[in-house]
């Protein structure tokens, strides 16, 4: 999970660092997947007893937060790209 975590951020950064817009909206495509695996392993930390259903609930949350901002954002920056 940690990695997982960690390469939603990894992959921001590294897209962005690219300098191209088509490369920084692929890369953060990544983060957002990475953002969906972070969540698939909430569920078996759950199942495995590591975490309870509020610490889960509270996690997913955020994972799901976070993917839905990195959505809007590819498709802010989609929009923008093909407007200039």
């Amino acid at each position: 999970m940690w990695s997982a975590a960690g390469s939603v951020m990894d992959n921001i950064a590294e897209g962005f660092d690219d300098g191209s817009t088509r490369e920084f909206i692929r890369f953060l495509g990544y983060s957002q997947r990475s953002c969906s695996e972070v969540q698939s392993q909430l569920y078996r930390a759950l199942d495995c007893k590591y975490i309870n259903q509020n610490q889960f609930e509270r996690a997913y949350e955020i994972a799901s937060e976070c993917r839905k901002q990195i959505k809007g954002f590819r498709k802010y920056l989609r929009d923008y790209d093909f407007k200039e």
